[in-house]
């Protein structure tokens, strides 16, 4: 279920592909009217843990279901982070995903053999 959200004064989209139904369950992630995608747009709760909170919860989200986008999951994860940059005024939401995306990848990168570093 998507909660309302306020209209950030940007935003980043792309145009909507059948193919991409997953994207529908993403909470941050909004069809607009004209047939694009917004792949950030979020409300910020008014308890900033909270919302750092929410924040680290929709990037292990993101983190999940990356592998299913069309383009890659690297693609996905860009364009969120693009979106993220486009609506401008970063809160806890914000501060959480990117925390929680930097601990995630750290932790791929130690999984990763130091000589194809």
């Amino acid at each position: 279920m998507k909660s309302s959200v306020k209209e950030p004064a940007k935003t980043f989209t792309t145009q909507v592909n059948e193919s991409l139904d997953f994207c529908d369950f993403m909470p941050f992630i909004v069809n607009n009217s004209d047939g694009t995608r917004s792949f950030w747009k979020v409300e910020q709760p008014s308890d900033y843990s909270v919302a750092c909170a929410l924040g680290e919860g929709y990037a292990r989200l993101a983190f999940r279901n990356a592998h299913r986008f069309e383009e890659g999951a690297d693609m996905f994860l860009h364009m969120i982070i693009i979106g993220i940059a486009k609506a401008g005024n970063p809160g806890g939401v914000e501060i959480g995903f990117v925390s929680e995306v930097t601990k995630l990848a750290m932790v791929g990168y130690q999984t990763v053999p130091a000589a194809t570093r």
